[in-house]
């Protein structure tokens, strides 16, 4: 994301308790700033790349931040929808590794669905 210091400023910059790109352009696009996306381009970022190691610190983190984005800029009942709908995705994908670790003999895909169950006694106050 590239943008200039002033818009980074007017926006009141990165929120200290949630540090999504998402909830900086939602806010840029309610101030009537504009986003452009243009998919020819690619940026490779190093960022990130020891949390491809720590597969439950990546979902937990992913999680938790669709929680705080809807819990901050929606209605209660679409934030509690957000939840009903990622525990539902959440448990389908537990159960769906369960499958296929048993059928694979594959210990990852176990480790996967095991994730995937823990993600269901996550919330926005999580750590």
């Amino acid at each position: 994301m590239i943008m200039k210091k002033e818009t980074f400023i007017n926006l009141g910059g990165k929120d200290e308790n949630y540090h999504e790109d998402t909830d900086l352009c939602y806010r840029l696009t309610k101030s009537r700033g504009k986003t452009l996306y243009f998919p020819q381009i690619s940026i490779i970022h190093g960022g990130g790349a020891s949390t491809k190691q720590i597969q439950w610190f990546q979902l937990k983190n992913k999680v938790i931040a669709r929680f705080k984005y809807f819990y901050k800029h929606y209605p209660l009942y679409y934030y509690l929808f957000a939840i009903i709908i990622e525990h539902c995705g959440n448990l389908v994908r537990s159960i769906i590794y369960s499958i296929l670790g048993v059928v694979t003999f594959n210990i990852e895909k176990f480790e996967l669905a095991k994730y995937y169950m823990k993600a269901l006694t996550l919330s926005r106050k999580s750590k």
